[in-house]
């Protein structure tokens, strides 16, 4: 998917590299946030859909379409009850933009973060979409 030129040669980078970026920037936002693609699944298993999921790879669940110029990346997740969503949907892509554009040197056409749920006790169902395309720097919501 990519390749960068180093001085020892050229190094191939794979859509999982991609994903792995996306799951760190999921990590590293504030608060209980797991990638989950919800849709009413585990519903009354709240509290455990974060402790379960929290750590492991739900990398499968990110969807990276498009070619490197034109890359288009959507994650789902579920979100702590009493977490700042938008915030940490911002934090989320803003983060997805600075590692592609550091270390790979590409601007994503688009990263969208979609809010399948809120979880305390319960998931709640949630449908939020927020997103930011390469010329902006804001974030819009669906």
């Amino acid at each position: 998917m990519f390749d960068v030129d180093t001085d020892w040669g050229q190094i191939h980078f794979s859509r999982d590299i991609v994903r792995q970026l996306c799951m760190d920037a999921v990590t590293s936002a504030r608060g209980q946030v797991v990638v989950h693609d919800f849709h009413g699944k585990g519903r009354g298993k709240g509290e455990a859909i974060l402790s379960q999921k929290k750590g492991k790879a739900g990398a499968d669940e990110i969807v990276i379409d498009g070619p490197e110029d034109a890359l288009e990346i959507t994650i789902p997740i579920v979100i702590g009850f009493g977490v700042s969503i938008k915030g940490t949907a911002e934090h989320i892509i803003n983060r997805i933009f600075e590692e592609l554009e550091g270390v790979f040197g590409v601007t994503p056409a688009r990263v969208t973060v979609i809010n399948t749920g809120t979880a305390s006790r319960d998931v709640q169902p949630r449908h939020m979409e927020f997103y930011r395309k390469s010329d902006s720097d804001e974030i819009a919501v669906v």
